[in-house]
């Protein structure tokens, strides 16, 4: 006993010069990014069939062939209150808010969306005004309406195949 207190009387000089200063204090910082949630698509690639016309004579250019209505659905929307679609595609030659068709196929005709307030979706390319929605998280899975249509922007039209690819994008806010 009397040993180990001389080794603790030995050593308290040591402990007594040992340096409590651990350096300059720092900072520590956090960082959080907090996003809008965002809605899932309850579909994100689909097709929308047209069906087929048959061409009469007498068309004039603006004249709409068929509408067809369709739908892009969200659903889990939390906290979004806002939803902006974006669509983009090749812009017609003849009339550049429309969109395009295929090559190879009908001439003569273009693809034209209208959202169900009338407002006409143009291709990104020539206008990327984007079209907004209200969203109502409460109403589940919410439905933004459309209508597709095939309009006449020259004459003769010439019939064939009359596919058109359509790329859309949503926004959240």
């Amino acid at each position: 006993m009397k040993r180990l207190f001389l080794i603790g009387i030995c050593c308290l000089p040591l402990l007594a010069q040992a340096k409590t200063d651990i350096g300059s204090p720092g900072d520590l910082y956090f960082s959080l990014s907090i996003r809008q949630g965002t809605c899932e698509l309850v579909q994100s690639d689909f097709s929308v069939e047209m069906g087929e016309v048959t061409l009469a004579r007498g068309h004039s250019v603006g004249d709409a062939l068929n509408h067809v209505p369709f739908t892009i659905g969200l659903q889990h929307c939390g906290d979004v209150v806002t939803a902006r679609v974006t669509m983009d595609g090749t812009a017609d030659a003849d009339n550049p808010d429309l969109f395009a068709l295929d090559e190879g196929g009908a001439e003569g005709v273009a693809l034209e969306i209208v959202d169900a307030s009338g407002k006409v979706q143009k291709p990104k390319s020539t206008d990327a005004t984007s079209h907004d929605f209200a969203i109502n998280p409460a109403d589940g899975t919410i439905s933004l309406a459309w209508t597709a249509s095939y309009v006449v922007t020259r004459t003769p039209v010439k019939s064939g195949a009359a596919n058109a690819l359509v790329n859309f994008s949503v926004e959240y806010e």
